[in-house]
């Protein structure tokens, strides 16, 4: 109950923050963005309030500046149409804010890199989220190898390489999700389809009063057994009612109910 009650909780905060979207994937981002924002916050909060704290305000200054960028796009979030201009907005904001403090010595600042990788897949998709992890890769190793306090090279090396897998990783992960996305809209489809074949048949059907034909919503007739073929799953099989069987077969009828009142009373009628 707990669970529920927090999972609950969790989604009227992104309902009432980001709004509720126009389509699944719109309604999938905000809810990534707006509780990635949310946690992200907070941490550069922290991290801008340990650089003031030792009297370094220069590398305070881009993590306040991100803070301040990311509790300005909640605000605006759920007047937004479509989140996507704010995430190009937020992430080169996010580099920018990344290269300041490579570039003003933050020591391990490089390591928030890593975090662009999954959050540009998951909005953007593969295609545009290839770029950008790419350029956020490269901006950062530049850095590392040419800014002031320059890293050794096997630390740019090894930042690279570990780069690359988590890339790599966000890929699959968002190749993954697509595909089981994309197979649930083709069963989706298939359901819906089913649906209104069978309400097809819920209406009228004109039937012919003399053969038994029926006619179909572009005026073709045909036979109702090939009407419901088309129409539903049902596999259709051939058999003889009672009645029938005494019309067409009045001996082997006799011989049916003879059977039967043997089998019931156990004994032939004398």
């Amino acid at each position: 109950m707990r669970d529920g009650g927090a999972g609950a909780a969790a989604r009227r905060l992104i309902e009432r923050v980001g709004g509720e979207g126009r389509d699944d994937e719109d309604r999938r981002r905000r809810a990534f963005l707006v509780v990635a924002i949310a946690l992200m916050i907070p941490a550069l909060v922290a991290h801008g309030a340990t650089a003031l704290l030792r009297a370094e305000p220069i590398r305070a200054l881009p993590p306040l500046a991100l803070a301040l960028l990311l509790a300005a796009t909640l605000g605006v979030a759920r007047r937004l149409p479509r989140l996507e201009p704010a995430a190009r907005v937020i992430i080169p904001a996010g580099l920018a804010s990344l290269a300041a403090a490579i570039v003003a010595g933050g020591g391990g600042a490089f390591l928030w890199a890593y975090l662009l990788p999954t959050m540009v897949f998951f909005v953007f998709g593969r295609r545009e989220g290839a770029v950008w992890s790419a350029l956020v890769g490269a901006v950062t190793a530049v850095l590392l190898a040419t800014g002031s306090g320059a890293s050794p090279p096997s630390l740019v090396l090894r930042f690279l390489v570990t780069y690359l897998l988590v890339t790599l990783f966000a890929s699959a992960l968002e190749a993954t999700r697509d595909a089981s996305a994309r197979a649930l809209r083709a069963r989706q489809g298939e359901l819906e389809e089913a649906l209104r074949r069978v309400r097809t048949l819920t209406g009228m059907l004109p039937i012919c009063c003399s053969c038994r034909k029926v006619r179909d919503d572009r005026g073709a007739w045909s036979s109702l057994e090939e009407y419901l073929g088309q129409h539903t799953h049902a596999a259709l099989t051939h058999g003889i009612c009672p009645e029938c069987t005494g019309v067409l077969y009045p001996g082997a009828a006799e011989q049916m109910k003879v059977r039967t009142s043997v089998g019931v009373g156990g004994r032939s009628p004398v």
